[in-house]
This record gives structure tokens, C-alpha cells and sequence, in this order.
């Protein structure tokens, strides 16, 4: 690329709001995530058609569908271009946007040109010449989805606990089902939702939540490990209580059978859409429970801190997770434009790892091929 992504909003879901009316937002027409559906301006309105994550190799993906991302038509950076929504495609540097301090997103294959609103009805957003003019600069403001409390009591004092602006709820898009269940006997509570976080062990909070050996095939376990900032033991837990794997967001946090009895063994595999399963309650205590069985907590399996099971709830270190949010390492903090009373980072700064890697190549045409994660 010609200029790497900089002063990226990293790791957490946003809105980008028009510095022409900040009352305007970058909106993926009609909800429809369908290859080639326009990106256009739109009244702010707290939907997901509205929420954003950028990732640390500067795809903007749409929270709709985390493998659906902001694309040029063509694919061109010639002016005019229409910005559109794609498949995410690994290695394709027209999918890779530097978020710039001055508010303006550029291309990183042609630093001189600027998402920008086409005409002033605020309808199409198209690629044009950057020129300082607020119709080519964008607030990126942090989502607070709505949940049922604010963030646990656990967390230390000095944590943010919610984005800039609190918008209505609304769910992240999960994987296909052909699983669904009866309705939960619970529904997730105090999640810290919409940013990457790690989970630290409480019997010892050098102690991280840890894919092992960052390998993400259906049935790997899940373990305690060492906190090394690894993308290993990053996750994101979504509206619906499915904790996702920074390295797949695709790949969940889930009970091996499926079951909730005793000692039940945690792994990772594939989400599945409305499965119950794989839906979590992370306690005000600092406990994550199982919807389908609220008497139960993700535990520490032994002393070694090896393996992590499910256990009766009981109130003791080994059952308690600090939720940390991640700050992933970026060349400027959040753009200087940001509102002065958001947070610029997560509680703890970590060292930086970065989601599965997207490094560049350059298809001639709308490529066909599946994202990975």
C-alpha cells in the first residue's frame, strides 16, 4: 500500500458520522448486505445498518455481517467511484482504508483521494479529491450497545464504561442455523459488548481465557494461559451473548457435547445462528454462566490452570473472569476529532496482535472468493 492505516478506531463497533451534519451517518442501504448494495448517507438511527468495526489492517466491516466490508466499485479509486458493500476478501488492498487524524478515510492504494457525500442530498458516497471540507471528514463516535447494566463491578474504577454515544441495541448477524432451541431461561447480562477483550482469572490475573495454540478447528480446547496480548486470548462478545474468537469471529466459545453437566469441557467452534449453546451471561460477580443453566460457571478445571470446564457456581476466584478491554496497538491514539469526553483506549493497554492478518494483493475484478474470518 501505498500509505498503511493510521489513527485507527480499532476493535470496537462505531458509527461514522458526517462533519457536514452530524446528524447524518455512513449507512449500508436498506440493511442489505448483498454484494454490490450501495453505501449511502443516512439519518442516524442507532441500527446495525449504521455500525461499523474496523480492524487493525483497515477492513471497515459491517456489523450486519462481520465478513461483509467497504468496498470501491470496480474495483477503482478513480473519482467518482461508488462505495459499496463486498465480501471481505484476505490479501485485497481496494478493501483497506486508512482512518486518518484529520477525519478523512482514504484508499491505501491512492493516498490523495477521500470518501466523500456525492451531492447535497446526503444520498450516494462516492471517492473524490481531498480538500479539508467537511463533507469529506467523518466522526467516528463508539457504540454503547444497549445492555441490561452497565459494565460489571469487577472492572477497575477508572474503566469507560460505555462508548461516546449510547445507541439502541441491536444484534450482531451470526452463522446460518440448523440448530435452533427453545427461548433462553436467561438472556446475557452486564456484557461488556462490542469492543475485544481478554478474560483474566481472578485466582491469578497474569492468567488469560487462551485458545490453544491459537488454533481455531472445531473441538480445540479452551485453556488458562499466560496473558501474552496474543489475538489468542482476544474476543468479542456480541448482543447475543456469543463470545467470538479475534482470530475467526466466526469460531465461539462452546460446551463440548453439547451439554452443561458437570465438567463439561470449553472449546471453540463454529457459531451457529440461534443456538443456545453457545450463549453466555457474563455476571455484575465477574461469572460467566451458561443461558441454559444459570447454576453453572466456566471454572478453572485444576490447579495447574490448564483445562476450563463448567462447574457449580460457588463464589470463588477460580469462577471469576475480569473482563479487560483491549487497546490494540495503533500508530496515534483515537482521531483528534473524536469528542474529548470519549475514551481513547481500553482499561488495561496491551500488546499489540493484530486480527487475522489481511495483508495485500490486488484482484482485476469483484472477487468471488469466500472471506476467511
Amino acid at each position: 500500500p501505498t500509505s498503511m492505516p493510521s489513527a485507527m478506531p480499532v476493535g470496537g463497533l462505531i458509527e461514522l458520522r458526517s462533519e457536514a451534519d452530524l446528524n447524518m451517518c455512513f449507512d449500508l442501504s436498506n440493511g442489505n448486505t448483498e454484494n454490490g448494495n450501495v453505501i449511502h448517507l443516512w439519518e442516524c438511527n442507532g441500527t446495525p445498518a449504521q455500525h461499523w468495526l474496523i480492524d487493525s489492517e483497515g477492513y471497515i466491516r459491517s456489523a450486519l455481517d462481520l465478513n461483509k466490508c467497504v468496498d470501491p466499485r470496480g474495483p477503482s479509486t478513480e473519482l467518482g467511484t461508488q462505495i459499496q458493500i463486498w465480501d471481505c476478501v484476505d490479501n485485497y488492498q481496494y478493501q483497506q482504508w486508512s482512518y486518518q487524524s484529520d477525519g478523512t478515510i482514504r484508499p491505501v492504494l491512492d493516498n490523495e483521494k477521500c470518501i466523500d457525500i456525492k451531492n447535497a442530498d446526503f444520498q450516494g458516497i462516492h471517492l473524490w479529491e481531498c480538500n479539508g471540507t467537511n463533507d469529506k471528514i467523518w466522526r467516528a463516535v463508539l457504540i454503547d450497545l444497549e445492555q441490561p447494566t452497565a459494565l460489571p463491578s469487577m472492572m477497575p474504577s477508572n474503566s469507560p464504561s460505555s462508548g461516546v454515544i449510547s445507541e439502541p441495541s441491536s444484534t450482531l448477524s451470526a452463522m446460518p442455523s440448523s440448530m435452533p432451541t427453545s427461548e433462553p431461561t436467561s438472556m446475557p447480562s452486564a456484557m461488556p459488548v462490542g469492543g475485544l477483550i481478554e478474560l483474566r482469572s481472578e485466582a491469578d490475573l497474569n492468567m488469560c481465557f487462551d485458545l490453544s495454540n491459537g488454533n481455531t478447528e472445531n473441538g480445540n480446547v479452551i485453556h488458562l494461559w499466560e496473558c501474552n496480548g496474543t489475538p489468542a486470548q482476544h474476543w468479542l462478545i456480541d448482543s447475543e451473548g456469543y463470545i467470538r474468537s479475534a482470530l475467526d469471529l466466526n469460531k465461539c466459545v462452546d460446551p463440548r457435547g453439547p451439554s452443561t453437566e458437570l465438567g463439561t469441557q470449553i472449546q471453540i467452534w463454529d457459531c451457529v445462528d440461534n443456538y443456545q449453546y453457545q450463549q453466555w451471561s457474563y455476571q455484575s460477580d465477574g461469572t460467566i454462566r451458561p443461558v441454559l443453566d444459570n447454576e453453572k460457571c466456566i471454572d478453572i478445571k485444576n490447579a495447574d490452570f490448564q483445562g476450563i470446564h463448567l462447574w457449580e457456581c460457588n463464589g470463588t476466584n477460580d469462577k471469576i473472569w475480569r473482563a479487560v478491554l483491549i487497546d490494540l496497538e495503533q500508530p496515534t491514539a483515537l482521531p483528534s476529532m473524536m469528542p474529548s469526553n470519549s475514551p481513547s483506549s481500553g482499561v488495561i493497554s496491551e500488546p499489540s496482535s493484530t486480527l487475522s492478518a489481511m495483508p495485500s494483493s490486488m484482484p482485476t475484478s469483484e472477487p468471488t472468493s469466500m472471506p476467511s474470518a
